[in-house]
């Protein structure tokens, strides 16, 4: 099985995440889950690629990881 690793920048605070697979559902699951420290009761509120495209869909998720390497940027906001 493949592994696809990414460096997730969330306010200069850098995490590795590894997804099994290219789509928008798991690269959330795998960013809330190094996060949830930082942000339990935060809303993720944006994924943006280092071009700063928004990632907001499975294609935008596969665009993102034609690089060697994939530096992504996180927003959150306040869930109240």
């Amino acid at each position: 099985m493949s592994s696809f690793k990414a460096f997730v920048n969330d306010k200069g605070k850098i995490y590795t995440i590894m997804l099994t697979e290219l789509a928008l559902k798991h690269l959330n699951e795998q960013i809330l889950q190094v996060t949830h420290s930082a942000h339990a009761e935060d809303v993720l509120a944006a994924i943006m690629d280092e071009e700063e495209n928004c990632i907001e869909t499975d294609e935008n998720v596969i665009r993102a990881f034609k690089k060697d390497t994939v530096y992504l940027t996180v927003q959150f906001r306040s869930s109240f």
